[in-house]
């Protein structure tokens, strides 16, 4: 997966009709690392494009979409989020955020909370144990 940096985040997601998969996560999360193998998968579905985002080095573009916590999977398509996906899940439920608009109004009003999920010492990981 490609980098992406503030900068380069409106023209690749909202500039293009293309859809694009954006992966926030942060070094040394653990369930960043397993998501992170998850896509680098998934990417071979051309298309879509992958990219991720350092959620420490890009501060602003994480909070411009409200998110508590990494890892976080955030699914658009022609400038529109589709669906958002906090914590670590499945290859069915990526595929299924991938194919199924729908969660992102949820998702959007509850600030980027994930149901249940416990935050890390920083504040920024859901299950990180790496800390």
């Amino acid at each position: 997966m490609n980098r992406l940096t503030e900068e380069e985040f409106d023209d690749l997601v909202y500039d293009r009709e293309e859809s694009a998969v954006i992966f926030f996560h942060r070094e040394g999360c653990s369930a960043c690392a397993e998501a992170a193998n998850q896509l680098e998968s998934l990417s071979e579905d051309k298309s879509w494009t992958f990219a991720e985002v350092d959620a420490l080095e890009e501060k602003e573009l994480f909070a411009r979409f409200r998110l508590n916590g990494v890892p976080q999977v955030l699914f658009f398509r022609g400038g529109r989020l589709l669906n958002a996906l906090p914590g670590k899940r499945s290859d069915a439920e990526y595929l299924a955020a991938m194919n199924h608009p729908g969660v992102a109004k949820d998702f959007v009003q509850s600030g980027g909370t994930a149901a249940g999920s416990e935050g890390c010492r920083e504040g920024l990981c859901y299950f990180c144990d790496n800390i």
